[in-house]
């Protein structure tokens, strides 16, 4: 399975989530917490569909307070039971919500709005889209998509 939301595409976790085989929850509530780049989609997803994390934000981490936007997200859906658990309907539901979202938003406005994880997703998202192609011309490639014009073609 895969999920076609250009955020989600390629995270094997968030696939592994969809098909049922793995799930991110929070089994102890001070921690550790589950890591990682696929629980920051889940996390700005969250935030994205208004569903605030205010205290961590898109930290990487799922805790209590991820797991808490999680049910409150489920609530609105109609999904149940409602346990706070990312696992195949949350993944369905969350992909069916962003699955519509244009890949590149345009440029941020200001110097440092782009950060280094965001810099990565892009530069893996070209590699998954374009296999067989050198590291030369996915680096290339990357900056034509937020700066048509600016940067020669030939």
């Amino acid at each position: 399975m895969s999920l076609p939301a250009f955020r989600f595409r390629y995270d094997q976790i968030l696939e592994q989530a969809l098909a049922g085989e793995h799930r991110l929850l929070v089994s102890i509530p001070t921690g550790p917490f589950e890591p990682g780049r696929h629980v920051r989609r889940v996390q700005q997803a969250l935030i994205d569909a208004g569903f605030a994390l205010p205290e961590h934000g898109a930290d990487s981490a799922y805790g209590p307070e991820t797991a808490d936007a999680v049910v409150r997200f489920w609530t609105e859906q109609r999904i149940f039971p409602n346990d706070g658990v990312v696992g195949v309907q949350t993944m369905q539901t969350l992909d069916a919500i962003f699955v519509d979202e244009v890949p590149f938003p345009p440029p941020p406005h200001q110097p440092g709005d782009l950060s280094v994880d965001d810099v990565l997703e892009a530069v893996q998202g070209v590699e998954s889209a374009n296999p067989g192609k050198t590291t030369e011309a996915i680096l290339t490639m990357i900056p034509r998509l937020y700066y048509t014009g600016i940067i020669p073609t030939a």
